[in-house]
């Protein structure tokens, strides 16, 4: 049995895949390899089942959480999906769950104009590559236990219905979501106030790098108030 406490001090992230590895071809050969760690390299969405999540309750004590493995056909795909930022996850008190880059470059700037630092809350704003990935990442979020906000485009304006696809992928995130999704209407550039369809990140970082909290709108509130109360629990 092998024990060690922060494999990650003073490596590189290069070097940390690397002892990741190690461990594993060690853990093949028959020895049993327990770490404790903060750092994403050393946990995989794909081994969901290795890992145990630790929380220090001020009431009860520390509390464990061992997730069930995901269903194997969302193995690889989770695997595919989580890089270093995405796995940022397993470590955030809570999660914002966003479509792209143009949400997570501007919700920092949200929160801040409302008094709120998302990184001392340990908010973490999770880019997930597209609506299609949010139901994913959502569902690992909840295997392991961390509070989330799926935050998506209605993809239609009030007046319409959105397509047959996205009817079906609202009623998707809505259902792992539960009381905990924003639906944007039409979509976040609609709310945001951000016209046209090129350069999208660029320019709401320029727009929202000088937000006063007057002139935030009232769904993009929502989100960073929701998250710091989620985080705060």
């Amino acid at each position: 049995m092998v024990l060690i406490e922060e494999p990650e001090l003073f490596l590189p992230p290069q070097t940390q895949r690397f002892l990741y590895r190690l461990f594993r071809r060690l853990a093949a050969a028959g020895n049993q390899i327990l770490y404790s760690t903060h750092s994403p390299s050393f946990l995989n969405v794909a081994r969901l089942h290795e890992l145990v999540l630790t929380e220090h309750d001020p009431n009860v004590g520390t509390r464990l959480l061992q997730p069930e493995p995901l269903h194997t056909d969302e193995e690889f795909r989770a695997y595919s999906e989580f890089d270093a930022a995405r796995s940022e996850l397993f470590l955030a008190r809570a999660a914002i769950l966003v479509e792209g880059q143009t949400e997570r470059l501007a919700l920092p700037f949200v929160f801040h104009a409302l008094g709120y630092d998302p990184d001392q809350e340990r908010i973490s704003i999770i880019e997930c590559g597209g609506k299609p990935n949010i139901p994913l990442i959502a569902r690992v979020a909840a295997a392991v236990g961390v509070p989330f906000i799926a935050v998506h485009d209605r993809d239609a304006r009030k007046e319409r219905k959105p397509i047959q696809a996205e009817q079906r992928l609202n009623q998707l995130i809505g259902q792992i979501a539960g009381d905990h999704r924003i639906e944007l209407t039409p979509d976040f550039e609609g709310v945001a106030g951000l016209k046209g369809h090129t350069h999208k990140p660029a320019r709401a970082w320029r727009s929202f790098a000088d937000l006063k909290a007057e002139d935030i709108p009232e769904p993009l509130a929502r989100i960073a108030t929701m998250a710091v109360t989620l985080a705060r629990r």
